[in-house]
């Protein structure tokens, strides 16, 4: 099922979302729903409080479509890169630059409750970072010059 995107300034945005204690079959029924609204909107990635969930979820357009349940980045590079970013809840806002590390290895529970770690680079890493920025109510807007 689709679910509707929420827009800035919408003041959910902003809550920091809380841990999910158990991959309940709402938890998965929420990670496929949101799977379905990324794809349908063209995004790379979408987090649960975009769609009014404050809970520490988001899933994502990698080899697969991902989801991360619970995610912590566990190691990050000193080097960064400043690129450009854009987010579905500023539709028609157009991108903003951003610094980001250039890496990162996230440890998160799949959707199977299962935990798991993985290192990504370049857009993949960008995103990653994006999405744990709205899971902490840190959004796109905030890192305007």
């Amino acid at each position: 099922m689709q679910l509707e995107i929420l827009q800035y300034p919408d003041g959910r945005l902003r809550t920091v979302a809380a841990d999910i204690k158990d991959v309940t079959p709402d938890i998965k029924k929420l990670c496929t729903d949101m799977l379905e609204t990324m794809n349908v909107k063209g995004g790379a990635g979408l987090a649960a409080p975009q769609v009014g969930r404050s809970l520490r979820i988001f899933v994502m357009v990698d080899d697969e479509h991902s989801v991360f349940i619970n995610p912590i980045i566990t190691e990050r590079s000193a080097a960064t890169t400043i690129s450009d970013e854009g987010c579905l809840s500023f539709k028609g806002f157009g991108f903003i630059k951003v610094k980001h590390s250039d890496t990162v290895t996230v440890s998160a529970i799949d959707i199977d409750g299962k935990l798991f770690s993985k290192k990504y680079d370049k857009l993949l890493s960008q995103c990653v970072q994006h999405e744990m920025r709205h899971l902490d109510g840190d959004l796109l807007i905030d890192h305007l010059e």
